[in-house]
């Protein structure tokens, strides 16, 4: 089955604005200037419900190609306010940084340290050499029960790792409060934090090299686009 199937616009164009999306900060507005600028016009409605239905698509994918994650686990929660409510955010990423599994509930008791603990063996297929955790009691009790053999930290300073994770999150709250005045996450946040769409923000994704416009092909680097974007470029370059 086709997954483009009665889509105007060639997969290129629509991989390209999903990865924009995920990748960088940038809004739905963001993009459909910088389509624009490239001679692709597009509403930045149609970009957000490409968003909706191929983001986590893409996600999938990647995961399924995925080689596995490495032997020590970082794991920290942090507080996320949605709708005016708040939540813990809990976050897990190994030795390399790269995020092995979100986790959004309202609680950080025993009993969802073990459900975020559960999720963590099935993303991995098997219990971590090590893991790495501040000193919420609640970790301490899902590793008795379900990873007992595992090394356990809580050393001051050695967490930071997963706590720096947590930027990637924040940038995007920021966001949403300066352009749209919400309390907090709002649903559309909620979505994207509880897929598994957080790889693609970390990186995993690698960039469409070029994309094809009207029989030219034209490219812009990361870095140019994200400059661009701050106002310190006018075109892009040409190949």
């Amino acid at each position: 089955m086709n997954t483009y199937k009665r889509h105007r616009f060639p997969p290129d164009i629509i991989s390209y604005a999903v990865w924009l999306y995920y990748r960088f900060n940038l809004s739905h507005r963001d993009i459909e200037d910088l389509l624009a600028e490239r001679g692709i016009t597009v509403s930045r409605e149609s970009i957000r419900l490409w968003c909706n239905k191929f983001g986590s698509l893409y996600a999938r994918r990647l995961k399924r190609k995925h080689r596995g994650y490495g032997d020590t686990f970082y794991i920290d929660e942090v507080f996320v306010k949605i709708n005016g409510k708040q939540h813990y955010l809990w976050r897990a990423v190994d030795q390399d940084g790269e995020v092995v599994d979100v986790y959004l509930q309202a609680k950080r008791d025993g009993a969802t340290a073990k459900r975020f603990f559960r999720r963590l063996l099935r993303s991995n297929g098997s219990e971590p050499r090590k893991i790495v955790t501040d000193k919420l009691r609640s970790y301490g009790v899902a590793h008795r029960e379900l990873m007992p053999d595992t090394i356990h930290s809580k050393a001051q300073y050695e967490n930071n790792r997963a706590e720096q994770s947590h930027e990637a999150t924040r940038v995007r709250e920021r966001g949403c409060v300066s352009s749209n005045q919400c309390d907090g996450l709002s649903d559309s946040w909620v979505r994207m934090l509880l897929s598994p769409i957080c790889s693609i923000l970390e990186g995993i994704w690698s960039e469409p090299n070029t994309i094809e416009i009207s029989g030219s092909v034209r490219s812009m680097s990361g870095a140019e686009r994200l400059l661009k974007n701050q106002g310190r470029i006018e075109t892009a370059s040409k190949s």
